[in-house]
């Protein structure tokens, strides 16, 4: 199994990871596990490199140099034109900080290093990275940095002890890298995810398929068990894994053993599933296969934000696809195979190569030197599409109150020690999300209050109530100890007498759950689980809370109405000059009551009930103040008061914070302190 020999059954197996990605991608919910396309793009590059290293060491033909310029000229000049074309483009249509972000994934991924920028920015399946042009690129680069290091590897093994020490070596590659994986992947999701050492071992599979006894001719019944046996996981695959499975982990192993299973059953050997993956159709896709992943994300990002990030129609579902397609095609045949096979010297390759890298780094570089080309922009625009300046909070100072959680935290209103008046805004992003309209009525009243410990709903206690958050396994027992810390702190701090609870408490009873009601802790999505469980649930974990702060003035913050949906890429639309469809005034300038305030019924219904049985507490229920029988409102003195789909913003005018602040009571409560 060690020639080189041409198998279209293997473009067959491209053309299926290809489609399955971009499929994914276009937003068909059915195909969950689309994204297990690039594992099978893993497990065929580990086979393809691993036969042509090998070949070449064993004719005594091996060379560094010729093996990285045949990289270059396959690899580098489409994903260079993708990287640039795509960058051009973002000049037209994306806000200047969104392009600035843009650039930075950029040089990153000129450099096959876009897997390093996007495990420190953020996670595979954030919202963020799905108007991220390029995060896509973060499979391509392991795939490089697996082929700098690869043939070393394989060259130095084959000095000592030929074919046995490479096998060994590719053996020792797959168990400790899938080790990593298995070990990782619950604690440091975004590492297993985008990095090689815990991706190598996928690549390692296909490697190792060289290594097994080739199926004889009267084996075929085996071959052809193996073959639809490793079909039929793929398929399994792409409808049964999702973005809330721990990926890759154990699950990854069924797509690439799925994939070294086919390719090493159908050599030598004819069946059904042979003919279907050798169709002339399939094949063509398989072929054009690098190409049209080059391009189909960015293809299919900024449509999205042409569209004001709205889900896309069946319509715009199958158009997507099939100009994804087109677009691979015309690059595989312009580009990729124009440059693959031009006959050069290897000094020749390297010398274009380096000089492309620097040329595209460069012009990369003045759309990050200009901050985006914020000159496109207002100052008003910018204001509701930069999501730094959008979350800046005016703190007064930085403290480290809790010797337990080594962290410092915003103080607003007045400096910490010099106040008569202290309090502490305990919850998650959303106590992060009121601290302009809070810094206000606290430096107005002479009152530190200190934004801590974030992150968690202060009632979160394992004894009796847990959130379901699949991408975060430990966030249960993290957020219990940060908040026992927390009422300890407040327990020994008595000149603290104010307690300001806020979270996003209707999105967080759609996630409790406990032991005995699991019913919250699935797969389904956010808007599918039952709120009232969760409700149920927090009304004993609050009593269990409240209870142990009966010296403290509370006050309880409802969510404020909750849009579901990023209102800012509309109102942006309204006003630039950008490339932007107009949006209607219902997608942005309103809510529609009737749905909002049936999303926040239950947690409204829990903080007014738990409020009325605690003389020390109060509540704010700002979808009482901010919806009428029609709508609820989005703009306040004429400001869209959102940064997305569920925070308000904290740079909005001073004139707009002190009527919001208003609007809410918040003005009437911090008088009465």
């Amino acid at each position: 199994m060690k020639k080189t020999t041409y198998r279209p059954e293997i473009d067959g197996l491209r053309a299926i990871a290809v489609l399955a990605v971009i499929i994914f991608h276009a937003g068909v919910e059915q195909l969950s596990g689309g994204f297990i396309g690039v594992d099978i793009f893993y497990v065929i590059s580990g086979f393809l490199i691993t036969a042509i290293i090998i070949n070449s060491l064993e004719k005594k033909s091996f060379s560094y140099a010729g093996f990285y310029a045949r990289r270059a000229k396959r690899l580098l000049p489409a994903a260079l034109m993708m990287i640039l074309v795509t960058v051009a483009f973002a000049a037209v249509i994306l806000s200047p900080e969104k392009y600035y972000q843009l650039a930075k994934s950029a040089e990153f991924s000129t450099l096959f290093m876009a897997n390093i920028w996007f495990m420190k920015h953020s996670g595979y399946f954030d919202l963020s990275t799905q108007i991220s042009p390029l995060v896509h690129m973060w499979s391509l680069s392991i795939e490089e940095q697996f082929y700098f290091c690869y043939p070393f590897l394989l060259a130095v093994a084959y000095k000592f002890r030929k074919l046995q020490a490479i096998y060994l070596s590719i053996v020792f590659i797959i168990i400790s890298t899938f080790l990593l994986n298995i070990s990782l992947v619950n604690t440091y999701p975004n590492f297993t995810f985008y990095m090689l050492p815990t991706r190598a071992w996928e690549l390692g599979i296909g490697a190792l398929i060289h290594f097994l006894p080739p199926l004889r001719h009267k084996q075929a019944n085996l071959a052809s068990a193996l073959s639809f046996t490793g079909f039929v996981a793929i398929f399994y695959s792409l409808f049964s894994i999702s973005e809330n499975d721990a990926y890759p982990g154990y699950l990854a192993a069924i797509p690439t053993l799925a994939t070294a299973a086919i390719i090493y059953s159908l050599h030598h050997h004819n069946n059904l599933l042979k003919k279907l993956l050798v169709n002339k159709n399939l094949v063509f896709i398989g072929q054009i296969s690098y190409s049209s992943y080059l391009w189909h994300w960015p293809i299919i990002v900024f449509y999205r934000i042409y569209i004001n990030e709205r889900a896309f129609n069946f319509t715009e579902i199958v158009a997507l696809i099939l100009i994804s397609l087109l677009t691979g095609f015309l690059s595989w045949k312009y580009v990729e195979n124009h440059f693959r096979y031009k006959e050069h010297t290897n000094k020749q390759v390297f010398n274009i190569t380096g000089m492309a890298i620097a040329i595209s780094v460069i012009l990369i570089a003045s759309v990050l030197v200009t901050r985006g080309f914020s000159d496109r922009v207002s100052e008003d625009l910018a204001k509701i599409s930069n999501k730094k300046l959008m979350r800046s909070l005016p703190c007064v100072e930085q403290i480290k109150p809790f010797s337990a959680i080594d962290e410092q935290f915003c103080v607003i209103g007045v400096p910490w020690q010099s106040a008569d008046k202290k309090g502490i805004v305990w919850g998650d992003s959303h106590s992060l999300h009121f601290g302009q309209l809070l810094h206000l009525l606290a430096k107005k009243q002479g009152v530190s209050l200190i934004i801590a410990p974030r992150k968690c709903p202060a009632y979160l206690n394992e004894r009796y109530i847990k959130s379901h958050y699949p991408k975060y396994p430990n966030f249960n027992s993290h957020c219990t100890f940060r908040n026992q810390v927390t009422l300890n702190w407040l327990q020994d701090h008595h000149e603290v007498n104010l307690v300001i609870l806020a979270a996003s408490w209707s999105a967080q009873h759609r996630m409790h759950y406990t032991d005995q009601y699991l019913e919250n802790k699935s797969n389904a999505k956010l808007n599918k689980k039952n709120p009232d469980i969760g409700a149920s649930l927090s009304k004993v974990a609050f009593r269990a809370l409240l209870a142990q702060l009966t010296d403290k003035k509370i006050l309880l913050m409802g969510d404020i109405p909750r849009p579901n949906k990023n209102l800012n890429e509309c109102a942006f639309s309204q006003e630039t000059i950008l490339l932007r469809k107009k949006c209607e005034p219902n997608q942005y300038k309103y809510l529609d009551s009737k749905t909002t305030l049936a999303w926040h019924k239950s947690s409204d219904k829990v903080i007014q009930k738990i409020s009325q049985e605690y003389d020390n507490v109060t509540a704010i229920i700002p979808t009482e103040l901010m919806c009428n029988k029609k709508h609820c409102q989005t703009f306040i003195n004429k400001e869209l008061i959102y940064r997305d789909d569920n925070h308000i913003r904290s740079n909005l005018s001073l004139q707009t914070a002190e009527i919001f602040a208003k609007k809410l009571t918040l003005t009437d409560f911090f008088a009465t302190l």
